[in-house]
């Protein structure tokens, strides 16, 4: 797949800067070439100057002062010339467009895997620092890599490293880096292989086993099961930004382990790792500061295009990992059915076990209550209400599944149900709907994003934009 692209790439490029003269830094800026590409090939130029300048050497004769300011100057300006005017030659132009482009592309999908063998091509043994920074130049994308190795070798004072320590390293710095992404940082940081993509002719989106490879090579599992679960669902070969971002915000809920209840104790929040640890037992004066992959996280800023932009958040209260999230209520709750009773969850709520929910009444009282009036404290106000709102939001069949999603989804809770769809009829996209689903379904309930429900009741939420 990756070889396909390149290839359609390569041919649009070729048609568009055709074998039949030089090109300069100039024209390599000219569209449609991409920025990835561009910068590659520019690059190459620049070493191509300074290969030429350590090779220019003055006339050795003693009848001349080389030393001289005015002869200085000359050389200087001679170089200055040339590297203000270099150009790849018209009979290499094809073999250099070809690599800059299968080289760019592999980078935006495996960096890690394709970094190591372009430092090292094919070499053994170690490389200097030096030859390792210049051949991390060439790639545009993903200068944490790139920084974040240099640094650690002057930290760590080396002058050279091997290749499977170099591997090592930048997996370490990238997975790392990935630890904390959320579904906006995940997105800028595919946004070069987004845009990479629109140059290709016909192609609309990335398709599906580039991304796999991409979220692979950073250990991002839960990730993956949501995009294949994503794939065979819709029976795609290709996404775009906006399901992207769908697949991106469901994949941060956290799955619950079939585990015994989280147990009350206070752990101490544990130090900042040291900067480039290989082992926990480095120095403790190198704990305090922080790791530069984190340096570089809080450098990034993550900016998308307006229309994928997912609404704004409601403030939320810090919530205790150990402590599950009440369900969203609305304000006001000025009816009730049932005479008042004493509310349990007044009580204080124990960390190790989940809030209680209101005991369903008697069932000879449940059937003389309307339904509607089940989810008035939801915000719904009759019954034909709920079945709009029903439809609107979940399809035809939605009152079929109302019970069980009542129960499976929302812990018992009713009101929580109705508040939920109301927000949802309310969203105008998919990603703000997934964004919902996320807040007040698997966040507030702790519900297995997996299970039959979870999926039954995202796909028809789904389901209606996808018929928009």
């Amino acid at each position: 797949m990756l070889r396909a692209v390149s290839d359609r790439l390569f041919d649009h490029l070729l048609a568009a800067f055709p074998a039949d003269r030089a090109y300069g830094r100039d024209a390599l800026a000219e569209a449609p070439m991409p920025a990835p590409v561009a910068f590659y090939l520019t690059h190459a130029l620049l070493r191509r100057v300074e290969a030429e300048a350590e090779h220019v050497q003055p006339v050795s004769s003693f009848w001349f002062d080389h030393d001289h300011p005015e002869v200085r100057q000359a050389q200087e300006a001679y170089l200055a010339a040339l590297a203000r005017h270099p150009a790849i030659p018209e009979d290499e132009w094809k073999a250099f467009l070809r690599r800059a482009v299968e080289e760019s592309t592999a980078h935006l999908v495996q960096p890690i895997q394709t970094l190591t063998a372009f430092v090292f091509d094919g070499q053994g043994g170690s490389l200097d620092a030096e030859a390792i920074e210049r051949r991390m130049g060439y790639f545009a994308a993903y200068p944490y890599l790139r920084e974040t190795a240099g640094e650690y070798l002057r930290q760590k004072g080396l002058d050279h490293i091997d290749r499977d320590r170099f591997r090592r390293l930048l997996a370490r710095v990238d997975q790392e880096l990935a630890e904390d992404y959320e579904t906006l940082d995940w997105l800028d940081l595919l946004q070069p292989l987004f845009d990479l993509l629109k140059a290709v002719p016909g192609q609309e989106g990335v398709p599906v086993p580039l991304l796999m490879a991409f979220f692979r090579e950073k250990n991002a599992d839960v990730i993956l099961h949501r995009l294949q679960t994503w794939q065979e669902r819709h029976e795609a070969e290709t996404i775009d930004e906006k399901a992207l971002h769908g697949v991106l915000a469901l994949a941060e809920v956290p799955t619950p382990a079939p585990t015994q209840p989280p147990v009350e104790t206070a752990a101490p929040e544990s130090p900042p790792r040291p900067a480039f640890a290989e082992a926990p037992t480095e120095q403790a004066a190198a704990s305090k500061s922080v790791p530069l992959w984190q340096q570089f996280q809080q450098q990034r800023q993550a900016a998308l295009p307006p229309h994928l932009a997912p609404p704004p958040r409601p403030v939320e209260r810090p919530v205790e990992q150990s402590r599950p999230v009440e369900p969203p209520r609305p304000a006001a709750q000025p009816h009730l059915v049932e005479p008042p009773r004493p509310v349990e969850q007044s009580r204080p709520v124990e960390q190790s076990r989940p809030v209680e929910q209101p005991r369903p009444a008697p069932a000879a009282a449940a059937a003389a209550v309307p339904l509607w009036q089940r989810f008035r404290q939801g915000g719904v106000q009759s019954e034909e209400e709920l079945a709009r709102i029903e439809h609107a939001v979940l399809g035809e069949k939605a009152a079929a599944g109302r019970d069980r999603y009542v129960r499976s989804l929302f812990g018992g809770s009713a009101e929580a149900y109705a508040y939920t769809l109301q927000r949802l009829q309310r969203a105008t996209s998919w990603p703000e709907a997934s964004q919902i689903i996320a807040q007040d379904v698997f966040r507030a309930h702790q519900v297995n994003i997996y299970s039959d429900p979870a999926v039954a009741f995202t796909e028809a939420v789904e389901a209606r934009f996808r018929a928009a």
